[in-house]
């Protein structure tokens, strides 16, 4: 006779349980998908890209890969850094680039003001979703901040690698024009 005991139900509180979204949801991923020229085969992730960290999310709950959800995107933003430098920095390699020239060019695109300027010339700010409720944290009082902005270029820019691998994310960086020679977005 076994000692086994009924399965407890899942209690645990996500942010979203399915893949259905809302409608103006919905339409924000499709514009970001738009945007960065990358279908996602799994949208939760881009969903979770979308999300910046607040302290209006629940802190009991979890993101579907088991983190806190009060961290929103920030977990994605930790992959897409380290993804952002290797792909920019293999462009350089294949280039011919110098070390000193890779370093000073890849620098100039992950600053956090040149990616926020960045997610704003490309409308990629208006895809950012709203949490339970808008607060000056994640907002600012004149728009959204500029450490938010460039988190949410590296969580999308990481959320692709997750979907797709190396190539997805080479298509997303592509797709937002990092890899021109001078952008108008790079501070110089």
């Amino acid at each position: 006779m076994s000692d086994k005991r009924p399965a407890q139900p899942d209690t645990t509180t996500y942010l979203f349980p399915t893949s259905s979204f809302s409608p103006s949801t919905l339409s924000k991923i499709r514009h970001a998908e738009s945007i960065t020229t990358y279908r996602f085969s799994d949208r939760d992730l881009l969903h979770e890209a979308l999300l910046p960290a607040s302290p209006t999310l629940p802190a009991s709950g979890t993101n579907l890969k088991g983190g806190p959800l009060s961290e929103g995107n920030r977990g994605l933003a930790l992959i897409g850094d380290a993804v952002l430098f290797l792909v920019l920095r293999s462009r350089c390699y294949g280039d011919g680039k110098s070390v000193s020239q890779a370093h000073d060019w890849t620098v100039r695109r992950v600053c956090n003001k040149a990616l926020a300027e960045l997610a704003r010339e490309k409308g990629l700010e208006a895809c950012l979703l709203r949490t339970y409720e808008e607060s000056d944290w994640v907002y600012g009082r004149w728009g959204k901040g500029v450490k938010t902005l460039a988190t949410l270029v590296e969580a999308v820019v990481g959320a692709a690698y997750l979907d797709g691998g190396i190539e997805a994310a080479e298509r997303v960086v592509e797709g937002l024009d990092m890899l021109e020679e001078s952008p108008s977005w790079v501070y110089y």
